[in-house]
C-alpha cells in the first residue's frame, strides 16, 4: 500500500481542518467538529472489525494445533501418507494463520496512527472553540 492511499481520510480531515480554522466562523468549526468525529467513527468500527477477525484467526490457530493423532481403537492403523499428508497441511495452515495475524495486527496498528493526527485535530479545534465564542 503506498503513502497515498494509507492514510487517505486523516489527510483529507487535517486539510479540512486547516482550511476550515483559517475561515474561523464557529458554524465552520462545528462541522469540522462534526466531520472528525464522523471520520473517527468510521475508523473505530473498522479496527472493530479487524479486531474481530483477528480473534477468530486466532481460534482457529488454536483449533489447529491439536495434534494430528491416528484413530484409536479396534480399527486398523492409519495409513502414513495420510498422517504425513495431515501434518503437512497443519503445518501449512499455521503458516497461513501467521502471517494474517501479522497482517491484521498491522492493519490495526495503521488505522490507529490513522486516527492520531484526527483526534489531535479535534483537541486543537475544542482548545480554540472557547476563544471563538468568547472572544
Amino acid at each position: 500500500m503506498n503513502s497515498i492511499t494509507r492514510f487517505p481520510i486523516a489527510r483529507a480531515m487535517t486539510a479540512l481542518t486547516v482550511i476550515v480554522l483559517g475561515l474561523g466562523t464557529t458554524q465552520a468549526a462545528e462541522n469540522d467538529v462534526k466531520a472528525l468525529h464522523e471520520a473517527l467513527t468510521l475508523i473505530n468500527q473498522e479496527q472493530q472489525a479487524v479486531f474481530q477477525q483477528f480473534q477468530m484467526i486466532q481460534q482457529l490457530r488454536r483449533a489447529n494445533a491439536e495434534p494430528v493423532l491416528p484413530p484409536v481403537g479396534g480399527g486398523p492403523p492409519g495409513n502414513y501418507d495420510d498422517v504425513v499428508a495431515a501434518k503437512k497441511g497443519q503445518a501449512e495452515r499455521e503458516e497461513d494463520y501467521a502471517r494474517e495475524l501479522r497482517d491484521l495486527y498491522r492493519r490495526h496498528r495503521d488505522l490507529e496512527q490513522e486516527k492520531r493526527p484526527l483526534m489531535e485535530s479535534l483537541r486543537r479545534l475544542r482548545q480554540e472553540a472557547p476563544r471563538r465564542s468568547g472572544g
